[in-house]
């Protein structure tokens, strides 16, 4: 890697922390918004998440991505019965995502202080219920899945391919993976 391309990455990282507390002041409001069922609040808040996750990953800041993930899993797990309890849970995450701008929240010890803190929110979302990963690239059988699994004491996400998938297993832990043996992009064994 060029010096100037080094500088330039360094320059680009630096710009993104300094807006990262107005986007977590805008996540901060996107709770709020949900939480008082404001129209358009979850698809806001999610494209807000999504957003911030994907540019973790490009200034190489990966806790944010990692807990972006988990955040995205969580409101979408909640969007129907979002209410003041899962309110204070999204807020924990923006409170950790708040975290990584002081650098002692990106070096090896702030980072993995702010996993395990990560995991604890996690467990204490699931209420008990085992995490499934459910990686099927027909929709008629995520359907399928997605039925049978209903009534079932579980946090499901389906996704379609599988380097997408290898990218969020790095993020984000679950008890269980259901995998389709042929994925367009990958073999799953």
């Amino acid at each position: 890697m060029s010096a100037d391309f080094a500088i330039l990455l360094a320059e680009m990282q630096a710009d993104f922390i300094d807006e990262l507390p107005d986007r977590c002041d805008r996540l901060e409001e996107g709770v709020m918004a949900l939480e008082g069922k404001e129209a358009g609040a979850f698809d806001e808040l999610y494209r807000q998440i999504h957003s911030l996750k994907g540019s973790g990953g490009m200034f190489g800041i990966p806790v944010i991505t990692t807990i972006c993930h988990q955040f995205e899993s969580f409101i979408s797990e909640t969007n129907q019965r979002f209410d003041r309890k899962a309110g204070t849970k999204a807020l924990a995450y923006v409170d950790l995502l708040r975290r990584t701008i002081a650098p002692k929240g990106r070096d090896a010890a702030g980072v993995t202080s702010i996993e395990q803190a990560l995991e604890l929110l996690r467990v204490d979302s699931l209420s008990g219920r085992a995490s499934v990963l459910l990686v099927e690239p027909s929709d008629t059988l995520r359907r399928l899945y997605r039925d049978v699994f209903a009534d079932k004491p579980m946090q499901m996400v389906m996704m379609e391919r599988g380097v997408a998938t290898l990218e969020r297993m790095l993020h984000e832990p679950f008890d269980l993976l259901v995998i389709s043996r042929e994925l367009p992009d990958l073999n799953a064994i």
